[in-house]
């Protein structure tokens, strides 16, 4: 039966639409700021740097992009601007 799965993605169909969109936009080997409350989302953390090479920070360093979970409704920290870009489950922004 998992041989029938294989490029099929069920779980977290929203996360990996996201993580395939932004992965065309923010390059290779950057470090994107993520909410701590994020820090636990594995989905997000594996697929960027599996895919991308892409790898994320909680702490309050900054950097160019910035990535929220909808679902936090968390304010953005200053200076970031929200980007146009078709994502579900997330929020993308940008210095």
């Amino acid at each position: 039966f998992s041989g029938f799965q294989i490029g099929k993605t069920r779980r977290d169909r929203e996360a990996m639409h996201d993580i395939r969109m932004l992965g065309k936009i923010i390059p290779k080997n950057s470090i994107v700021r993520i909410h701590t409350e994020m820090w636990n989302d594995w989905t997000l953390h594996c697929n960027m740097m599996r895919f991308y090479d892409i790898s994320l920070s909680a702490g309050k360093d900054t950097f160019a992009y910035f990535i929220s979970d909808n679902e936090l409704n968390k304010p953005v920290p200053e200076d970031y601007r929200k980007m146009d870009v078709d994502l579900k489950k997330y929020s993308f922004y940008h210095l």
